[in-house]
C-alpha cells in the first residue's frame, strides 16, 4: 500500500511539474501510465464539438512498438463508430476486459490497426475517462500485448482512474496557463495602445508597449499612476 501511494505522488508529482507545457504534460502522462501499468498507453482528446477522440500522446514499453503504433493509431477516431468509447466518456466508468479473439475487432478496425494489433499479440484493453468538474476531456486507451502476459486486474482499473483523475486536472491547468499566455501575447505585441485598470484599487495593473510609445512614461512610471492622472 506504501509503495502504491508513494507511486501515485510521485507521478501526480511529474503532471503537475510539467503543467505549464502542454505538449510535455500529455507525453509525461502516457510514459508514466504505460511504465507503470503497462504495456502501451494512448491519450486521445475530445475535439470541441465532441464528435471526434483525436490522439495527442501515445507510448509503449517497447519503443519498436511505440514507433509501429503511432504509424497506425493517431488518427482521429469518430465517436459515433465506438459505443464503448462513448459510454466510457459518458458515464465516466472504466471498461476493462480480456481479448482471447481478436477477430471481431477487424470490421471495426482499419486493416493497418488490425493486422498492427495482431501483430503485437494485444490481449487486454482498458479505457478510462478523462474526467474534470463534471465532464469528460478524453480518453486513456491502455492495451497489454506480449510483453505483459498478465491480465488487467482491479487494482490496475483503479489505479489508472486515480491517475487519469489527476491528469484530467493537470490537462485543464495547462490549457488554461496556455491560454493565459495567449491572451497575454496579444495584450503585450499589440500595435494599439492598450491598459489594465483596476478602479477599485485606483491603479494601472498592466501595460503594453505601445502605450508607454505614445504616452511617454516608462512601465515603472504607467504602473504607478492612479486615479487622478490616469484620464488618458
Amino acid at each position: 500500500m506504501n509503495d502504491r501511494l508513494r507511486m501515485v505522488s510521485d507521478t501526480t508529482r511529474a503532471f503537475m511539474e510539467a503543467t505549464v507545457d502542454l505538449e510535455a504534460l500529455l507525453q509525461t502522462v502516457v510514459d508514466r501510465l504505460a511504465a507503470v501499468i503497462g504495456d502501451s498507453c494512448c491519450m486521445l482528446l475530445l475535439s470541441d464539438d465532441r464528435s471526434t477522440l483525436v490522439p495527442a500522446a501515445l507510448s509503449d514499453r517497447d519503443p519498436s512498438v511505440a514507433a509501429e503504433s503511432r504509424r497506425v493509431l493517431m488518427e482521429p477516431l469518430t465517436l459515433d463508430r465506438h459505443a464503448e468509447m462513448r459510454h466510457v466518456l459518458a458515464s465516466g466508468t472504466p471498461f476493462a476486459t480480456e481479448l482471447s479473439d481478436l477477430e471481431p475487432l477487424r470490421a471495426r478496425s482499419t486493416p493497418a490497426y488490425f493486422e498492427h494489433v495482431q501483430r503485437i499479440g494485444m490481449h487486454g484493453v482498458m479505457l478510462v475517462a478523462l474526467h474534470v468538474h463534471g465532464e469528460s476531456i478524453g480518453l486513456l486507451t491502455m492495451l497489454r500485448h506480449r510483453t505483459t502476459p498478465a491480465p488487467y486486474g482491479d487494482d490496475d482499473l483503479e489505479l489508472v482512474k486515480i491517475l487519469a483523475d489527476h491528469a484530467a486536472l493537470a490537462i485543464t491547468n495547462a490549457r488554461l496557463h496556455a491560454a493565459d499566455q495567449s491572451h497575454r501575447l496579444f495584450f503585450e505585441r499589440s500595435p494599439l495602445p492598450k491598459f489594465i485598470y483596476d478602479p477599485e484599487a485606483s491603479r494601472v495593473l498592466e501595460v503594453n508597449n505601445a502605450a508607454l510609445a505614445l504616452y511617454g512614461y516608462t512601465r515603472d512610471e504607467f504602473l504607478s499612476l492612479v486615479r487622478s492622472r490616469t484620464n488618458l
